[in-house]
């Protein structure tokens, strides 16, 4: 069962990858594109390849704010989505700033109980445990240019 996933993930990401080029050379509005590269992170996500998913996501993120709004639940989640990327990477400090930031979005979109905001609540308390974290803004981009072969 694992190797069927591994290859879903594999086609899903060849897909994606072409999907991304053909937006990047069409000269697309970046919404498209932007959903193409997100699609393209959570691939590389779920085959374990956080650089290369944190360098389509952190790519996408500008993007994404814009389409989604800021303040989206949709921008929430993905927001959880690259925070769990800088987490399975140890970088912390990263991982707790996002979680911050989808946690404060989550306050105004989702229930006090729902099972995805207690998740990023729980996940942003391990990580800060009283602490104060950076903003977000300090959070230095990934070159795509250097996020390996695995793209």
């Amino acid at each position: 069962m694992l190797k069927l996933q591994r290859a879903d993930y594999d086609g899903a990401r060849l897909f994606l990858l072409r999907a991304v080029r053909i937006r990047e050379q069409a000269n697309e509005q970046p919404a498209q594109l932007a959903r193409a590269l997100r699609l393209l992170g959570a691939a590389h996500h779920g085959m374990g390849s956080f650089n290369a998913a944190q360098g389509h996501y952190e790519r996408a993120r500008p993007m994404l704010a814009t389409s989604m709004g800021p303040g989206s639940e949709q921008y929430a989640i993905f927001l959880r989505d690259l925070a769990q990327v800088y987490t399975a990477q140890s970088d912390f400090d990263a991982a707790a700033a996002t979680y911050g930031e989808s946690l404060e979005i989550m306050e105004h979109t989702h229930a006090s109980n729902d099972p995805v905001r207690l998740q990023v609540a729980d996940a942003f308390k391990k990580l800060t445990d009283g602490r104060s974290v950076p903003p977000p803004a300090s959070i230095p981009p990934v070159d795509p240019k250097n996020i390996g072969p695995e793209i």
